[in-house]
């Protein structure tokens, strides 16, 4: 069984704007890294999304750069906890990643960057698929929803979401 999670939000700036507002990674050795025509400023996340739930993005081990390319492994350390990760595409358009307890739990998370119908604005679009015999925990059964893991995640994107909007429409 698979289950799927996904927000979306219209920002008035195209989309190579919003996807270079969000362009350098921090990493734990106290470097940080411009990845040009890349995205996810977590740097300077905490400035404009406190509320959000991406805190940090390191290369692992942690004495390694950041690059950002397919296979990659990354920590990503999210309001809800930390998990190492694999870097699956980081285009133009997307970048995706993979975080899994092989047959358990694997949620793979994309981050999409698309024109919007109004021209000139990008619709940014979080979506995470999850499988796994705990997957479950995502879906909308009773005993999902009483958990709440899949609302408080759709509530942490929403505000990451709502916080790069204003970010890109005021600066």
């Amino acid at each position: 069984m698979q289950w799927a999670l996904e927000c979306k939000i219209e920002i008035a700036a195209p989309p190579a704007a919003v996807r270079a507002k969000v362009s350098s990674f921090p990493s734990n050795i106290n470097t940080l890294k411009l990845i040009t025509s890349e995205f996810l400023n977590f740097t300077e996340t905490p400035n404009w999304s406190p509320n959000g739930f991406i805190e940090k993005v390191s290369p692992i081990p942690p004495s390694t750069e950041l690059r950002l390319v397919r296979n990659e492994p990354i920590e990503v350390q999210l309001a809800m906890g930390t998990f190492k990760s694999t870097i699956v595409e980081n285009i133009d358009e997307e970048f995706v990643w993979r975080a899994s307890m092989p047959y358990i739990f694997t949620g793979t998370h994309h981050f999409r960057f698309t024109p919007s119908s109004t021209p000139g604005n990008t619709t940014f679009t979080q979506v995470e698929v999850f499988t796994g015999v705990l997957a479950w925990v995502m879906g909308d059964s009773l005993v999902a929803r009483w958990m709440g893991i899949r609302e408080g995640t759709r509530v942490r994107w929403e505000a990451f979401n709502k916080d790069l909007k204003a970010e890109m429409e005021t600066h």
